[in-house]
């Protein structure tokens, strides 16, 4: 069929659809700006998959949380927090593609559930480790499974939701998975003040996994890959499962272009570390508590929130009013205004616990925009098909190596010269090139969308 001869139906089809707008209003619209009837259960199942990676990534926070604690138990050093928070970010390199296979070969929210409970119960025998040595093997343990959740989470969200809502999806599950931090990292500070505290942080957050587990296996609804985009019929979108992914796939994803910048930026994305070393920086550099820490560190989470949910509804507003560069110029704002708030916040001594909480609260904030920035900037380039690969590659791979080389350097470099010039080179300058590998961002963006939507107009055409 030819391009004029499609865009003569398209055309034939957008007026039809005009004495309708009405109906049309009602319901949610695709990347391409096709109506799309909205999934059922995709609010409730967006908070149960919320609670669930919450609860898997815990298991690795209670070990930034609690450190003081852990290492006063094990006689460890600085660096070992290095090592361990690089460790669980190097073990989502290597195992987070293999659960995306997995998932995309099997029924995906069989396996979330699977790897959720299962792994659960090796979080509760961290617990229960003697010495370094046995908690390092179970920590690695269980860290291959809880590495399931993100690649697997994310891909299932953009089914849930169209592309004018993902924003507000993306934001509001990042949004409230900091809320609760925000409470509970509080009270998991507490724990310090009970002997062995942290063991009891195992046991509950395990518990908290194998229920989760079960809620995602009772009420998540999965509508299958591509349920939100044009080319519904030819995606087979009722099943969860499809063919075993190709080095094909993957070498498909870099070739657009958009893609490849997205990964460069998560690459090179340092406000992550403010989540490891974050409560240890305050400890040993403003010298607080550790209760005071996580008081600080809880009520900055609040900033997350903020930033994650009215982030989502802003950038999907400036898509909206500019589809060409809202999305682009909300994500580059938010990484240069992050590095301005670190340099401030981070760089000068502050005592009044007040201005330590505002500083962490803006950082946070700034740093809570971009999940709902940057999963639909990917969504709306990527095929669905290819999702699940795309985000394994971005966070479980990419973006992991990147925070495991942070917290490698900010562990040895903070214990010989401090955290705070290690704070500035990471927190500062490198989100300020961050900021400016993204102005390419402009120039690729918008073809790559209009290449995506080029493809799934013509295929709805040809199913038509």
């Amino acid at each position: 069929m030819s391009q004029e001869h499609t865009s003569r139906i398209l055309d034939g089809v957008d007026a039809t659809m005009n004495p309708i707008s009405a109906e049309i209003s009602s319901q949610t619209m695709n990347t391409a700006g096709a109506a799309v009837t909205p999934i059922k259960r995709r609010w409730l199942s967006n908070f149960i998959l919320t609670f669930t990676l919450f609860a898997d990534s815990n298991e690795s926070g209670i070990v930034s949380t609690l450190f003081a604690l852990i290492s006063k138990d094990l006689g460890l050093g600085l660096a070992t927090l290095g090592i361990l928070t690089a460790l669980g970010k190097i073990i989502s390199a290597l195992f987070g593609p293999l659960w995306a296979v997995l998932a995309r070969r099997f029924n995906r929210k069989l396996v979330l559930v699977i790897a959720t409970v299962v792994f659960g119960l090796w979080t509760v025998a961290i617990g229960f480790a003697q010495n370094f040595t046995q908690f390092l093997l179970l920590f690695i343990v269980a860290t291959i499974g809880t590495v399931a959740a993100q690649p697997i989470i994310t891909e299932m969200l953009g089914d849930l939701f169209a592309d004018n809502e993902r924003g507000r999806a993306t934001g509001m599950m990042y949004g409230t998975l900091t809320l609760i931090g925000a409470f509970t990292t509080p009270l998991i500070g507490q724990l310090s003040t009970i002997p062995h505290g942290w063991r009891t942080a195992y046991y509950i957050v395990g518990g908290v996994m194998g229920l989760t587990g079960l809620l995602v296996l009772v009420a998540v609804h999965d509508p299958g890959r591509g349920a939100t985009e044009a080319s519904r019929e030819q995606a087979s979108i009722q099943h969860t499962h499809t063919q075993a992914l190709k080095w094909s796939d993957i070498k498909q994803l870099f070739t657009i272009p958009t893609y490849v910048l997205m990964l460069v930026s998560r690459l090179l994305s340092g406000h992550l570390l403010i989540s490891s070393f974050g409560v240890i920086y305050m400890i040993t550099v403003l010298h607080f508590t550790t209760a005071q820490a996580t008081l600080v560190f809880g009520l900055a989470n609040l900033g997350y929130v903020a930033g994650s949910v009215a982030g989502g509804f802003v950038v999907d507003r400036a898509s909206k009013n500019s589809p060409r560069y809202g999305r682009v110029l909300m994500l580059q704002l938010a990484q240069v205004l992050f590095a301005i708030v670190a340099f401030f916040g981070t760089q000068f001594l502050w005592s009044n616990l007040g201005v330590v909480i505002a500083f962490f609260f803006l950082m946070f904030f700034f740093q809570g925009v971009n999940p709902g920035i940057n999963r639909p900037i990917v969504y709306a380039v990527v095929p669905p098909a290819l999702r699940g690969a795309a985000f394994a590659v971005m966070i479980s791979i990419v973006e992991s190596i990147g925070w495991a080389i942070y917290n490698l350097l900010a562990g040895f470099l903070g214990q010989k010269f401090g955290l705070q010039p290690v704070f500035l080179v990471v927190l500062v300058v490198l989100m300020l090139i961050n900021a400016a590998v993204i102005f390419a961002l402009y120039k690729t963006y918008w073809p790559d969308v209009r290449k995506l939507q080029g493809v799934e107009a013509s295929a709805n055409v040809k199913g038509a």
